[in-house]
Order: structure tokens, then sequence, then C-alpha cells
């Protein structure tokens, strides 16, 4: 084997052949090993110089370079066919494209965030110290502690470390008016730092043991807890990042009003009482908003309301003043001020005598109509008495009519000349006995 010729003697490489007998039972004679950080990771040979080669001919990339097709075109660019040496191997291309990687790399800031994955099932509270320990360790946590501690343990910007502990000194405390860095060496000499703790770079101060770091949140801890009262009053107008803090030192006894930076509220009062009092503060301000929207909401409502109730009434008010007005004219012609009245008063009428028409035509009754209603009313009256006659009349079968016809004439010949008639009027007649003889003996 070639690589056991070449590389064979370096530590991280083992074949088949280079392994002991533990080795060897995990490897094949075709494989080789590479031990490195990450892991050791095992390679095949077979198939590993084809796959390495490029086998897309030129024509085709000539072919593909042309294509219609933007995305296409775009991945076999026209400049790689002007050469005309051999295309590069998958692993030169591989090489080049960890080269410019690195190259972007290097050229910026790296800020790694390191995830542990606790266990393989995805569960919640279960923790394996196999696969943890695995991770730290070839993740390069162990190593980036060793510098850690091997240098400055704590680096910090100039800003956010005046920021977070300026309430320690009373010069920097609560606003520094000159410049971050005179800022640092102020409070950095009032804390106590010794010279071999700490060093002050052109944007950063650099802490070496954590021991002095401790010390410093420790200080912060003792100085947030002497203050014994806090209450965010309100929030500054033109500043909103600016809030109105009230105030009170366990040793006096009257309240103070200073403005603060939101930041330095979180620098220099403990979160619990920072949180209750913002959080007063929030519901506040939400509560009294909320309330005068309510208010706001409920007099606009109450103002449609009583406005409508007054037009209701006002409405109601006119249509008492118009009928009494014309109950007052009734008996004088239609005019103006009795029209009101006079149409409820026909309206009355026909709805009543809607509900009172006669059902047939020996139904005499009638409703009593208004005065100004009696020839309308009779025409009514002759109208509808038409109406049911001429329908009596539709349901009259022939059978019918001639009974009647033969009542008609018999009223003519017996009406007043015989006591029995009256009583024989509903009675039908059954037979005739007109056209025949009788015999007398």
């Amino acid at each position: 084997m070639k690589l056991e010729e070449t590389v064979g003697s370096h530590p991280h490489f083992l074949t088949h052949k280079l392994g002991d007998q533990k080795a060897r039972k995990t490897l094949k004679r075709e494989e080789f090993r590479l031990l490195h950080y990450a892991g050791d990771v095992n390679y095949n040979v077979t198939g590993f110089l084809d796959k390495n080669n490029d086998l897309l001919f030129r024509n085709l990339k000539e072919v593909m370079s042309v294509a219609d097709n933007p995305i296409i075109s775009s991945c076999f660019p026209k400049d790689e066919l002007q050469g005309q040496r051999r295309p590069e191997t998958t692993a030169t291309q591989f090489k080049a494209s960890v080269a410019g990687l690195m190259d972007t790399l290097m050229s910026k800031e790296p800020s790694y965030v390191r995830c542990i994955k606790p266990n393989d099932a995805k569960q919640a509270g279960r923790f394996e110290d196999v696969l943890v320990r695995h991770q730290v360790k070839y993740l390069g946590l162990l190593e980036n502690v060793r510098v850690r501690r091997a240098g400055f343990a704590y680096r910090r910007d100039y800003p956010r470390f005046l920021d977070r502990y300026k309430s320690l000194c009373p010069d920097t405390w609560p606003n520094w008016k000159g410049t971050t860095s005179d800022g640092i060496r102020t409070l950095v000499k009032h804390i106590g730092y010794k010279p071999d703790e700490y060093k002050l770079g052109r944007s950063k101060i650099f802490i070496r043991f954590p021991k002095t770091l401790f010390a410093t949140e420790d200080a912060l801890e003792a100085r947030k807890h002497s203050i014994g009262g806090l209450s965010i009053y309100q929030m500054h107008a033109d500043h909103p990042s600016v809030v109105v803090v009230k105030v009170r030192s366990k040793q006096e006894l009257h309240w103070l009003y200073i403005y603060i930076c939101v930041t330095d509220v979180v620098n220099l009062f403990p979160a619990t009482k920072l949180e209750a009092s913002w959080r007063g503060y929030h519901h506040r301000q939400k509560y009294l908003t909320m309330k005068q929207s309510v208010v706001k909401l409920q007099a606009w409502w109450r103002g449609i309301r009583a406005r409508r109730l007054a037009a209701r009434r006002r409405e109601a008010a006119d249509k008492i003043r118009r009928l009494i007005k014309g109950f007052s004219n009734r008996r004088l012609p239609r005019c103006p001020q009795n029209e009101s009245y006079l149409d409820l008063l026909y309206s009355t009428f026909l709805l009543h005598l809607r509900e009172k028409l006669p059902r047939s035509p020996m139904d005499k009754t009638w409703p009593v109509p208004p005065p100004a209603l009696k020839q309308t009313s009779e025409l009514l009256r002759e109208m509808h008495m038409k109406n049911l006659v001429r329908c009596y009349c539709k349901k009259i079968t022939p059978e019918r009519k001639a009974q009647l016809e033969s009542k008609a004439l018999a009223s003519d010949l017996f009406k007043g000349k015989k006591e029995s008639y009256p009583q024989s009027i509903p009675k039908p007649f059954l037979a005739t006995h007109l056209g025949k003889r009788k015999r007398w003996t």
C-alpha cells in the first residue's frame, strides 16, 4: 500500500498491517484509519482514485455552459474551458474550497457558541455523562479553559464594564462625565485592583484571576442591597431610555427623585425589586390607559344612546301634539291641523274592518264608521256584499239552482195563502206530480 510507505510512520495513521491485534479486528485490509481530535475515522480505498477523478468531459461542460437556464450556465463558467490542462480532481477542488473558507474565517473575528447535546434520545431531564465528556473533549473546551487560565480569565469592553460596576465608586456614580478609559482607571483604583491582577488594553480591560472578578461581583451585590427602597416613578417624557426613580436609603428617611438610565437601574438594584417595581409601573400605566379608553368609550356610547332617546321622545311628543290638535279640529274638513288624526282614524277603522268583515251574504252586520268615512263605508259594504253574492252563486250546483227556482215559484203561489208554508221552505222538493193523471173511481 503506497500510503503505508509514504505516511506509515505518522502516529495518527493506522492500517491493518501497522495496527496491533486489537486494531486489526476493527480494520479491514482495504481500510486505513486517521486518529485526530474529533475521533477515529475509517476510510476505504476501494474506488478511492476513481471517485477523485472528474469524469465530466470537456464537451459536456461546453454544452452545459451555453444552456438557456441561468442556474445551469452559472455552474459551468466559460472561463474554466479556456485552458487545455486536465480538470482538477475532487481532492484539489475540496482543498481549494477549504483554503478559501479559511481565508474568509481568518479575516473575521470569531465568536463561537458551543452546544452540548445531553442525550441521543432527545429527552428532557436525561444527562449522559459519557456522551457529554466525549463532546467536551473533542470540541476543545478543555484546551480553551487552559488557555484562559494561562492568560486572562475575563475580558470586557470598557463601556460594558463601566456601566455594570460604576455604582461601586462615588466618582463614577451615577454618571461618568469623562472618557470611558479614564472612568475605568478611576473605578479600578477605587475598587483596589493590584497591578498584576489586571491590564488595560485599547478598548478592553483584562482581569487575570477569577477571584478578583468574584470579589467585584460580591461588592456589587452588597451595593445593590444597600439601597432600602426603590420605586420607578415615571418615564422621562423626552428620553424613553431614562426613568425617574424614587429611592430611599436605609440611613435616610426621606425619598429622593433622581433621573437614571435604565441600564443603571439594572446594575444598581436587585433583580427581584427591579422586576416588581417595573411590573407595578407597567401595569399601572396599562391600567390608566385602559381606564381612560373605557371612560371615553362609555361617554361616546352613552352620548349616542342619550341622543337616540332624545330623538325618539321628541318624535313621540310631536306625534302626540299633532294628534291632540287633530282631535280638537276633527269636525273641520281635512286640513294640515287634523290630517294626522284623520289618517290615524282611517287606518284604525280599516284595520278593524278587516277583522270584522261579514263571511256570508246572510250576515248583515257592519262596523260603525267614523262620520267622515260614512260614504266610503257604504261603498265598501256594497262592494263586499256583491263579492259575497258572486262567490255564493258560483258555488251553486245545477240541481241546487233548480230547487231554488222551484222555491221561488212556490213562494209566489203560496206566500200568505197557506198557513204551513213557512215550515215547508227549508225542506227541498223531492219530486213533482205535474203531468201525471189520476184515475178517479
